[in-house]
């Protein structure tokens, strides 16, 4: 084989090889969901709950070693939560006795981080120190 083709072939291969890792790496990415594991720094979260003028609004700081998801923060502040799953994806149906649609119809808990809507399932959105999580009791066209 001429030189000028091997070396065609070899710059060839190295550019697949680079698009498969960079593929592999973000789809291990895209598809991986952080575990509950041990930290080595706290998480420090506050945990707000409002209960669209039924029950007193809730604000407290959650502290936890392990990783912990809008869904689990609620369970760590001693709330009583009602999920309903749906395969791996958790659903929340009511906190504290306040259920969905049955105390104001219509109403639903909805989730937010940081004061934007919670993009998936609760279970799964892993939080990070200093964040603030509000599950409000509403209307879901209020978004």
């Amino acid at each position: 084989m001429k030189p000028k083709k091997l070396l065609s072939y070899t710059f060839l291969c190295l550019i697949i090889t680079g698009i498969l890792a960079y593929g592999l790496i973000r789809y291990n990415d895209l598809t991986s969901f952080e575990d509950e594991k041990e930290r080595t720094q706290p998480i420090k979260v506050i945990l707000k709950i409002d209960f669209a003028g039924l029950r007193p609004q809730v604000s407290q700081t959650i502290v936890s070693n392990t990783s912990i998801s809008a869904l689990s923060i609620l369970e760590l502040g001693g709330h009583n939560v009602s999920v309903k799953w749906y395969g791996e994806l958790a659903y929340v149906q009511a906190i504290d006795g306040v259920w969905e649609n049955t105390a104001i119809k219509g109403y639903y808990w909805i989730y937010y981080v940081n004061g934007q809507w919670g993009n998936k399932a609760s279970n799964l959105f892993y939080l990070d120190s200093n964040m603030t999580v509000e599950w409000k009791y509403e209307m879901p066209n209020s978004l």
